[in-house]
């Protein structure tokens, strides 16, 4: 695993019989994940089928083609976490019972990934790929991007 602390640097490749996900990572530290991206693509075709998203700083978010950014999860705070007991000093953890705006997603969580992103052609493309409502027709394969998927 090569430690990029800025970009966002494809780490694995999972494959199935009808999909092929590609998942980028960036690192704040060697154990500690800045931001996540998995772009999962349909083998036979290569459209995007579902990205998702994570911040270590705004929380998660999750699009799937024809249906939009589907669930988005912001991270507790220290004070949220406090709340729950004084006693109870833990890691901040993804608020899983209260999922955080849409729009919050689109206009927090997702730029942040893009940010990261090694190619501003391929940010800008993901971008304007998660704002359609509609079914996406938007293919990926990492050659166009000069992604070594060795």
């Amino acid at each position: 695993m090569a430690l990029n602390k800025k970009k966002l640097a494809l780490e694995e490749v999972k494959e199935n019989q009808n999909y092929r996900t590609y998942i980028f990572v960036s690192y704040l530290r060697a154990d500690f994940a800045d931001c996540i991206l998995r772009i999962t693509v349909n083998r036979e075709n290569r459209i995007i089928e579902q990205l998702y998203f994570s911040s270590s700083s705004y929380g998660t978010a999750s699009w799937i083609n024809g249906s939009g950014v589907v669930e988005a999860h912001g991270w507790e705070t220290e004070d949220s976490a406090a709340e729950v007991s004084y006693l109870s000093k833990h890691y901040p953890a993804l608020l899983l019972n209260g999922e955080v705006s849409r729009d919050r997603a689109y206009s927090v969580i997702i730029p942040d990934v893009l940010s990261h992103l090694f190619n501003g052609k391929l940010a800008e493309i993901l971008l304007n790929t998660v704002k359609e409502i509609t079914k996406s027709s938007v293919e990926f394969d990492p050659e166009d991007y000069n992604i070594d998927t060795v």
